[in-house]
């Protein structure tokens, strides 16, 4: 009998890193077979989906907020506070964009080093991909990282995966002020081996560091916010000189 509930209760619970795992490979399934101009879409539902049945099942305990996820209050019980989503976006917003301001140049400098960049990078490649207007390209290229890349990516990783990784292994090593910790590490590994999977090219691994950002950012405010304004907007930068430079 007690075997039998031991059993039952790690089906019902299994370990997070194999919830990753599993997860990762129905997105890279996705990826490859779902019709390409909605690829992203079903990559980004399946991210949602693992995380609602992960940690925001009704009656799930700790709360939505242990993993970050209260997003100004829109996944908790009761009236929705507007001054309070209002307030927590823009300062969500602005933590994201201040740290991406401080990382530009040694983003810059990395990725030109990452793929051995020869070449001088070119507007003229990026307005004729992504629109002829640039406030107008950035703004699309933005909103369509932000919803349906960066915020299924972190509420799962971010949210759901390293901070269930934590709670399993709860030690960490301060570096700087910073905490680093297993789930950190693994989620941010996953999350690189995912990419890699999806598209296999060897520079996909380059995101394990930005990934450790990601993390950091979302321990040291306490939510998904921040690291969900500052995940899409490092897509764009990549996106805006990887076709800069003509390297895709």
């Amino acid at each position: 009998m007690l075997l039998t509930t031991k059993l039952s209760k790690s089906f019902h619970s299994p370990h997070p890193l194999v919830v990753g795992v599993v997860t990762s490979g129905l997105a890279t399934a996705a990826s490859h077979f779902a019709p390409v101009d909605h690829a992203a879409e079903v990559v980004g539902l399946v991210f949602l989906t693992a995380t609602y049945w992960g940690c925001l099942r009704a009656h799930h305990t700790p709360a939505p907020h242990h993993y970050g996820l209260e997003l100004g209050g829109l996944l908790q019980p009761g009236r929705i506070d507007t001054r309070r989503v209002v307030r927590e976006t823009l300062q969500a917003f602005l933590i994201g964009t201040g740290l991406l301001l401080l990382i530009l140049p040694f983003f810059w400098l990395g990725f030109r080093l990452w793929y051995d960049v020869q070449v001088p990078f070119q507007a003229a490649r990026v307005w004729k991909e992504y629109g002829a207007s640039p406030l107008g390209a950035m703004f699309n290229l933005f909103t369509a990282h932000l919803f349906v890349v960066a915020l299924p990516e972190e509420a799962f990783f971010r949210g759901y995966l390293q901070t269930s990784l934590d709670d399993r292994a709860p030690r960490s090593l301060h570096v700087l002020g910073l905490r680093l910790t297993l789930g950190l590490l693994l989620s941010s590994a996953l999350f690189s081996l995912g990419h890699l999977s999806t598209a296999p090219q060897l520079g996909r691994l380059a995101v394990f560091f930005p990934s450790l950002l990601f993390g950091v950012v979302r321990d040291k405010t306490g939510g998904i916010g921040a690291s969900v304004f500052l995940h899409a907007e490092c897509n764009v930068l990549a996106a805006v000189l990887g076709r800069g430079y003509g390297l895709y």
